[in-house]
């Protein structure tokens, strides 16, 4: 598709997608999404992006691909998912979704062309590189990707980084994590196994605060400047706390944090994804 939409519902149903072409533009004007928008363009959305859709970013090494999606408030039940292979990782960067508030999912993968390490960038529309990304809902890197922010991070209260499995969080800025509720969620490696001395997190700027909650049988640790870590193997439980739609359950079941210290060990925050 190409154009704007304004007003309504776009949904999609029996494995359908709306395709938005490479070079080509879209606007979304206040529109609700629930089904699969493929993105190959560029999306504008005006207004919050809400609804529970899914906007993927696919055939991101493709030279002819915009792959951009400038969405001030991605709502919460929205997904936003994609990566480039890091050898196609050129300038201008992509894929990247600009964003000020993100109360839904923004998911970096494994590029889906070649199955190989990938990444995903994230900016503010406030002073790219100067504003800050204000996450309330969950950032999630999967085995073999990066989320790269181009602003600084501030988790807000219920914001969480989920490691599916490996990946990294990479700010190029500062990271605010000062909220009294924020969530590291840990899920089991790919193939088992432990991680040791993991980086799931970096930043070039200041760090202010730790994570508040974490996952049983890892401990992070805030000692190496720059850089969060984890070591240790992830209790898997059948409550799945890394979902937006889990958040009142968070609430509910969050122990007392233990005094800060560099090292901090694990604290009943569990998750697995569907």
């Amino acid at each position: 598709m190409t154009g704007t939409v304004r007003g309504g519902t776009i949904a999609t149903t029996g494995g359908g997608t709306i395709h938005i072409p490479a070079m080509a533009h879209a606007t979304f004007d206040h529109v609700t999404v629930n089904g699969l928008v493929s993105v190959e363009g560029s999306l504008d959305v005006v207004g919050p992006l809400v609804g529970s859709g899914t906007l993927r970013f696919d055939n991101t090494e493709s030279s002819y691909n915009l792959s951009r999606i400038n969405a001030g408030t991605i709502g919460a039940g929205v997904t936003t998912e994609g990566g480039v292979d890091l050898g196609y990782d050129d300038n201008p960067p992509k894929p990247l979704v600009t964003v000020d508030d993100n109360d839904g999912r923004i998911r970096a993968q494994r590029s889906r062309l070649l199955n190989r390490s990938g990444r995903l960038r994230i900016e503010s529309s406030n002073s790219p590189g100067a504003g800050f990304i204000r996450n309330s809902g969950i950032f999630e890197v999967s085995d073999g990707a990066v989320l790269t922010s181009l602003s600084h991070v501030e988790f807000r209260e219920n914001g969480a980084l989920l490691i599916a499995g490996g990946g990294k969080l990479e700010i190029l800025g500062d990271l605010d994590l000062s909220t009294p509720v924020d969530f590291i969620d840990v899920l089991p490696k790919l193939g088992g196994g432990a991680y040791i001395d993991y980086v799931v997190a970096s930043y070039t700027g200041t760090l202010s605060g730790t994570f508040d909650h974490w996952t049983d049988g890892i401990s992070v640790s805030y000692t190496t400047p720059g850089e969060i870590r984890i070591t240790g193997t992830p209790v898997p439980e059948k409550t799945c706390f890394g979902r937006n739609d889990d958040r009142d359950l968070r609430r509910l079941s969050l122990p007392s944090p233990p005094p800060p210290s560099p090292v901090m060990r694990g604290r009943g925050l569990r998750g697995s994804v569907a």
